[in-house]
């Protein structure tokens, strides 16, 4: 899955996974889920997350809006079949949930 990744992506990647670790294990989860067929869509679909995420680094958004950036656009890239959400541990669940709470919650 990542041989067709960018070199700028790869190092996005990085930095989600030193942010998140675990982040490429719900990738490789991801790219089990979706099978030899969801290589393409799995490619193209991480670099719009990858590209979330790295122009929310860039612009100084907090840690887990970044990351709910991440994954929100991948899986708004992906066929609303994708099972993204059951992926993810429980720790990354409660960052999304936290990250969807209004500030003032």
């Amino acid at each position: 899955m990542l041989a067709g990744v960018r070199h700028r992506d790869r190092q996005t990647l990085c930095a989600l996974e030193l942010d998140w670790p675990g982040s490429r294990a719900l990738l490789s989860r991801l790219a089990v889920a979706l099978g030899p067929a969801g290589d393409a869509p799995l490619a193209r679909s991480l670099g719009q997350a990858l590209a979330a995420y790295e122009q929310a680094r860039r612009v100084g958004v907090p840690d887990a809006a970044r990351f709910a950036a991440f994954v929100n656009t991948l899986e708004a890239a992906l066929a609303p079949s994708t099972p993204l959400r059951p992926l993810l541990t429980p720790r990354q669940r409660a960052v999304l949930t936290d990250a969807s709470m209004p500030a003032d919650a």
